[in-house]
């Protein structure tokens, strides 16, 4: 199970940081430890979030708990992201959503890869 959490929270931190870098300038702004903050925070809760999932992979209610974690996450991240710029305008909300729509959508990733590893990897 070690090997799962390790695994899975080395590709989520190398591909929030690849994601990352490809939406930033280069050389990346000030503001970019800002956003590596936010992905060593989100991978923290990510490796003890894991114990509980793996635990109950098999109850129904593991997929929307962690669907709605992950949604809940990216909502935080983001409005924490625009409360510390100061601005909000329409395209800042579309942003919100985004972020939320795309951490929702991982966390469903993660509950998937988690069932599949747990139900055919021996």
């Amino acid at each position: 199970m070690k090997k799962i959490k390790i695994s899975e929270t080395a590709v989520f931190i190398i591909g929030s940081l690849g994601i990352a870098m490809l939406g930033a300038d280069f050389p990346p702004p000030l503001g970019f430890w800002k956003i590596i903050a936010v992905i060593s925070l989100v991978a923290l809760i990510q490796w003890y979030y894991l114990d509980w999932l793996l635990e109950r992979i098999n109850s129904k209610k593991s997929l929307l708990m962690t669907v709605g974690t992950y949604a809940l996450l990216g909502g935080m991240s983001a409005a924490a992201m625009i409360a510390t710029s100061g601005q909000l305008k329409k395209e800042t909300v579309i942003w919100l959503g985004l972020i939320i729509l795309g951490t929702a959508a991982y966390g469903l990733f993660l509950w998937l890869v988690n069932w599949l590893i747990r139900h055919f990897v021996k």
